[in-house]
């Protein structure tokens, strides 16, 4: 959707918080918008604004820890070399 200027819309911040903001003007396919009560503005493509504070929690990506297997949860014998002392 086309925001212009003086649009209510919702941006999604830190991947968490939706964050109502008003359309200030536009450049191109980017919007500038400022937070409701806040001084300053910041600039989001169109794709990056939401109708509303549902669809902007929605647009949530799920984030996936990376973890390595250790070692030591392997039971002897899985092909893991043991160190003989003495």
């Amino acid at each position: 959707m086309k925001y212009v200027s003086g649009d209510i819309c919702y941006i999604l911040e830190d991947n968490k918080y939706a964050t109502k903001v008003k359309v200030m003007g536009r450049h191109g396919d980017e919007c500038i918008v400022q937070r409701i009560g806040a001084c300053g503005a910041l600039r989001f493509k169109d794709h990056e604004l939401f109708g509303t504070e549902e669809a902007a929690l929605e647009s949530r990506e799920t984030t996936f820890a990376k973890v390595s297997p250790q070692l030591s949860m392997f039971p002897e014998g899985d092909n893991i070399p043991s160190i003989k002392i003495g």
